[in-house]
C-alpha cells in the first residue's frame, strides 16, 4: 500500500457564521473495478489487525483487480475515540492532510 490515492468526501460546517465545505478524502489503495471499503477504528487493537493485512490482500488481489478504502468509524466503548477520530479527520481537511 506503498502508492495510495484520496477519495473525496465533503461536509458544511459554520465558521463565524458563514457556510463552509470542509474536504476529508478516505484512503485508497488500487485501482481496481472492485472497491473493498474498511471501516477501522484508529485506537481498537483489532481495526489495528486488520489494517495490517490489507497489504497483503492487495498483493494477492491485485491492484488492477481491487480498490481498497479505509474509513474511520468512532467506536463509543474504546476511550476517546471519538475524539481521536474526529482529530484525523480535522487534520485530514488541512492541505496537504
Amino acid at each position: 500500500m506503498n502508492a495510495w490515492r484520496q477519495s473525496a468526501c465533503a461536509s458544511h460546517i459554520l465558521i463565524n457564521g458563514r457556510n463552509t465545505t470542509m474536504h476529508s478524502d478516505a484512503l485508497s489503495w488500487g485501482h481496481g473495478p472492485r472497491l473493498f471499503e474498511v471501516f477501522l477504528e484508529p485506537t481498537c487493537p483489532f481495526s489495528v489487525k486488520a489494517f495490517f493485512k490489507l497489504d497483503d490482500l492487495l498483493a494477492q488481489a491485485g491492484e488492477d483487480n481491487v480498490t481498497v478504502r479505509i474509513r474511520l468509524q468512532s467506536q463509543p466503548w474504546h476511550m476517546f475515540s471519538g475524539v481521536i477520530v474526529r482529530c484525523i479527520l480535522a487534520a485530514a481537511t488541512l492541505e496537504g492532510g
